[in-house]
């Protein structure tokens, strides 16, 4: 890792000194309010000196400041810093997916870029972004955003209900029916397609955000809404899947959903 005790050391040094500096800045303004000669002198003194010594201080340390800065910039762009940064992100409880520099937390993703001096978080066309590369720092502020999500009450009354009506409408166009096949399965692309058939719904709740309220919901034992029964299915091609991950960051391979309307059950 990059060695900041020069740096540091330079920073508190400089800090002394200005914190001098303001309580005698403070001392001048009320001795000049009240015609405080005698004060007046005295810390008048004691600014010009701290001024020269701030200045001093200001030449030697630099240079160990301009180092450390380097060093880290040199770090960010080596082999090392990738492992320390997923090491950090593990370390802080993320789920993660994909390699440097772009990763994926669902429903997050995850760039940096040292070229353009950003960290960016980002669900759909919503991003936050910083401009610290330090590693645990960028762990705890992805940590802190992710778990935002993660604690936040999960409405699944709510989501059910969607599913059901967009399945309803996935199912009669995929079979042909007039009536709806229950118990019959539907892609779960088809419903995101169908929960989001304007843009601009799309731009509001982007796909990682689904696959994110999916994973939640496979997290209950037995999924009911009302007289449904909703049971998701397994695809037997990778790529007819969504890869779902709950909020344990355990994973399951989804393809469909199939909703059986059960009279009898509320």
């Amino acid at each position: 890792m990059v060695d900041l005790q020069g740096a540091k050391t330079a920073i508190n040094e400089l800090a002394v000194i200005d914190r001098r500096l303001h309580n005698n800045l403070i001392k001048t303004r009320k001795a000049i309010d009240s015609w405080d000669f005698k004060v007046l002198e005295k810390v008048l003194e004691a600014l010009g000196e701290d001024a020269r010594l701030l200045l001093a201080r200001h030449e030697d340390g630099m240079p160990n400041v301009a180092r450390a800065l380097q060093g880290a910039q040199e770090f960010v762009a080596g082999e090392e810093y990738p492992g320390e940064l997923e090491r950090s992100l593990r370390d802080a409880h993320i789920p993660l997916q994909g390699s440097y520099p772009n990763y994926e937390l669902i429903p997050f993703k995850l760039i940096l870029d040292p070229g353009q001096g950003a960290v960016i978080l980002s669900v759909g066309r919503k991003s936050e972004r910083i401009s610290a590369f330090e590693p645990q720092q960028v762990a705890a502020w992805v940590a802190a955003r992710y778990k935002k999500l993660v604690d936040k009450k999960f409405d699944s009354q709510r989501f059910c209900r969607e599913l059901v009506d967009a399945y309803q409408t996935g199912n009669r166009i995929a079979y042909k029916q007039d009536e709806v096949l229950w118990g019959h399965a539907v892609s779960l692309s088809t419903i995101y397609e169908l929960l989001t058939v304007r843009y601009s719904a799309r731009q509001e709740y982007p796909k990682e955000l689904y696959i994110f309220e999916l994973g939640r919901l496979k997290e209950q034992l037995e999924i009911r809404y009302q007289n449904y029964r909703l049971v998701f299915g397994t695809a037997k091609k990778q790529k007819n899947a969504l890869l779902v991950t709950d909020s344990q960051g355990r994973e399951n391979s989804l393809s469909s959903l199939i909703i059986f309307h059960e009279e009898g059950h509320a």
